[in-house]
């Protein structure tokens, strides 16, 4: 087979060479290219905003919570002395009477 194509190169060898000159492109690139650091102030920006997101949200969250307990701790204590929320019932008759229809 080598008869046949004698000045061909192996195909093993020829694809070393380009990933080689491939590598050695990408690595330059990398050290001539300025936005890897507009990428790193980026992303410490945005870990910076999530965690005032975190924060404000837990900030927000106990206040609720408060606040929904103080209201469940209220609906609580009146059930246990026998006061209800409910609107007393109106009685058709009694408002005629005070009318004085």
């Amino acid at each position: 087979m080598d008869s046949e194509f004698p000045n061909k190169k192996p195909l093993v060898a020829n694809f070393s060479i380009v990933m080689i000159h491939a590598i050695v492109r990408k690595v330059k690139k990398f050290f001539t290219d300025q936005s890897g650091p507009t990428a790193v102030e980026y992303a410490v920006l945005l870990g910076l905003i999530i965690i005032i997101c975190v924060v404000g949200i837990r900030t927000v969250g106990g206040i609720t919570a408060g606040s929904f307990q103080s209201s469940a701790d209220a609906i609580s204590e009146m059930s246990r002395n026998g006061i209800t929320t409910e609107a007393p019932a109106k009685n058709s008759n009694s408002e005629k009477s005070k009318s004085g229809r």
